[in-house]
């Protein structure tokens, strides 16, 4: 295993440990179980396991971006005028934002953001929201590269949390943000300017995004 990097070691290590528990593991993911093999090849069977399990993040990976592709473009065609179509996002303009707020944005953003673009929704999707009295806040804007830095810097004087990244608002202002406590797997949470609150909205991003898909048309218009 000298060719290895030293992460992959690791883990290989550790799964050389896991005889009992990782065959059923190695089912689940169509991988030959080597509990029972003969293991005098060393690392050459581990290594075939690890490229496997990888493989199949790979693949996970990609149904995930598929699926967020098609909440946002649901999303889009219900809720945004076709005159206004989405905002463009480059990854170099997400990973300046990265860098500058040291934290890396949820995968489902990512992928949905850069494939997608960002909505920008009408006003059909608060008259959604208003004719049903639905209790749910609206999105009127996502944030682009450069908003979502002033808006989570110049909202913390007003009581943004020092942990918020703002990726959106609602039509009052009060910000959608992404927790950094909780990493790349954070909840949505909103943060109400007026009473200095905040509160979760969405398990995810792909949930918070689904809530809206969901919701029942508009019975007006203008």
């Amino acid at each position: 295993m000298a060719g290895l990097s030293t992460g992959r070691r690791r883990l290989l290590s550790i799964l050389s440990r896991s005889v009992l528990v990782f065959p059923a593991f190695c089912a689940g993911i169509g991988v030959r179980s080597w509990a029972t093999e003969d293991r005098t090849d060393g690392g050459d069977t581990l290594e075939r396991l690890l490229t496997n399990i990888e493989g199949a993040r790979s693949v996970n990976s990609a149904s995930d971006a598929i699926a967020m592709k098609e909440l946002l473009e649901t999303f889009i065609r219900r809720w945004c005028n076709s005159d206004y179509p989405p905002t463009p996002v480059s990854a170099a303009e997400l990973a300046d934002v990265e860098r500058h707020l040291d934290f890396l944005m949820p995968s489902d953003y990512r992928s949905g953001i850069l494939t997608s673009g960002l909505p920008r929704p009408g006003i059909k999707l608060l008259h959604s929201i208003v004719d049903h009295e639905i209790p749910i806040a609206d999105v009127s804007n996502f944030h682009s590269p450069s908003e979502i830095i002033d808006n989570t810097e110049g909202w913390q004087p007003a009581g943004l949390p020092k942990s918020a990244v703002a990726f959106a608002s609602d039509c009052m202002g009060n910000q959608f943000y992404f927790d950094r406590l909780e990493g790349s797997s954070s909840r949505v949470w909103l943060f109400d300017h007026d009473f200095e609150t905040v509160k979760p909205v969405g398990t995810n991003f792909s949930a918070w995004i689904e809530a809206f898909n969901s919701l029942p048309d508009a019975m007006s218009e203008d």
